[in-house]
């Protein structure tokens, strides 16, 4: 179709006349966010570029890139992109027939391209680049890219990004051993495979962990007995992250049902679609709610949803929940992922004096130190407990030295919103 008739076909239909592609020469409006979003789903790409330079003392360069390609009849369609982010950049391709809008800026990437697809997700396998991409931003933005060890971790994850992830599934097909791989590339991708081997080990072991069946009975008309999945490991990440956070869940007769309240309506907005599009919630928007504290005027506003109940959440509720009270599940470090850290931060972390400061307030001292030995043996984290005297209640503080590297592990699943608990601007 894109080339044209092949020769065979020429020969067998001498008489057909090719038709020319007509070129659209007006102004384009993009018609919405979404528009935008399915057309990167197709036509976008996350790039990283790693390439030798005099210019670094570790020798090496390292470059982010947002592109869209198109055949240059679109050239006004991609010119249209740079009035809609106000950024980038359109080039010519090499061959005069294609046209490519792109963004390399770290300042465009971060306050424009970045939060456009953490607000409008992509939601398909295109989103592991764009992940793996900001994996590798946060590291730039920190200069671990000027280390010897940042580096190496950046080519890790470039080298299981686009391409190299269908390569790194091929080699877990294929069942490649150490010593049949001799370069330095395909060493790092079967790493990266078995880092996937033990991520998939972790799902099993969660998926074990309760009664689930793989069916999509998600329908509010389906009774709560029988909805019992499919869930997955991002799903569990941000239900346990909620709930070390804000979250609570109710156990009713048939299932347990997760409760979610914000005071951010973006943030509660995004939480919404994450469970909705996944068929956990209805398509009842968040509602607003308001909560005056006890003898003061001063009244607060919020955000909250709650999703199905499922009869395969119970094992979540028995784990967080002692007669009623939330309590903290000894064996939450296997539970602690990454998306999950990122979601804790989300609800109950903010910025003071240069770290980060996680209110824990309704956990005890002990279940406390077990946290803080988490975050230090799992993610290498320097934190202090701080006591909230006039309460006799605790908070993690995640110190300054070690702000950098929370921003690489929790980075990418930080929605725009929250930036700022991370020390950054909106």
């Amino acid at each position: 179709m894109n080339l044209g008739l092949t020769e065979t076909l020429i020969e067998c239909f001498p008489n057909i006349t090719p038709k020319e592609r007509s070129t659209r020469n007006e102004n384009i409006m993009i018609p919405s966010p979404y528009w935008f979003t399915g057309f990167t789903k197709a036509e976008g790409c996350f790039l990283v570029s790693v390439h030798k330079s005099k210019s670094y003392n570790i020798g090496y360069q390292t470059q982010l890139w947002f592109s869209v390609v198109q055949h240059k009849r679109d050239e006004k369609l991609i010119e249209s992109f740079l009035n809609y982010f106000d950024c980038g950049k359109i080039k010519i391709g090499s061959n005069k027939t294609s046209v490519s809008f792109s963004v390399t800026k770290l300042e465009d990437l971060e306050n424009k391209i970045i939060p456009f697809f953490q607000k409008h997700s992509l939601f398909c396998s295109k989103n592991k680049e764009f992940l793996d991409f900001c994996r590798v931003f946060f590291l730039v933005k920190s200069k671990s890219h000027l280390t010897k060890q940042g580096l190496n971790q950046i080519l890790e994850i470039k080298s299981s990004m686009n391409k190299g992830r269908n390569n790194m599934k091929l080699n877990e097909d294929t069942n490649i051993s150490p010593d049949a791989i001799p370069s330095k590339v395909e060493r790092v991708q079967l790493r990266s495979c078995r880092e996937n081997s033990q991520s998939r080990s972790l799902i099993k072991d969660l998926l074990r962990s309760s009664p689930i069946i793989q069916k999509r009975e998600f329908h509010h008309k389906v009774k709560a007995r029988n909805r019992i999945g499919p869930h997955n490991v991002e799903t569990f990440s941000v239900i346990f992250g909620s709930l070390l956070g804000n979250g609570k869940m109710k156990r009713l007769v048939e299932g347990s049902m997760l409760v979610v309240r914000e005071t951010n309506k973006d943030y509660a907005q995004w939480l919404y679609i994450f469970f909705f599009n996944r068929g956990y919630t209805s398509n009842l928007q968040p509602r607003q709610y308001t909560r005056t504290i006890q003898n003061k005027e001063k009244v607060y506003y919020g955000y909250e949803f709650n999703t199905f109940t499922f009869s395969s959440l119970n094992w979540i509720h028995k784990m967080f929940y002692n007669k009623g009270k939330k309590v903290m599940p000894l064996n939450i470090y296997e539970y602690l992922t990454p998306l999950a850290l990122a979601v804790w931060i989300m609800d109950d972390g903010s910025w003071t004096n240069y770290g980060i400061r996680i209110a824990s307030n309704s956990f005890k001292l002990k279940e406390v130190e077990l946290l803080q030995d988490i975050l230090k043996s799992k993610y290498n984290l320097e934190t202090t407990i701080q006591k909230i005297y006039i309460l006799d209640q605790y908070s993690i503080y995640i110190k300054k030295q070690s702000v950098d590297n929370l921003k690489n592990i929790v980075g990418p699943y930080i929605h725009f919103s929250m930036l700022h608990k991370l020390g950054s601007a909106n």
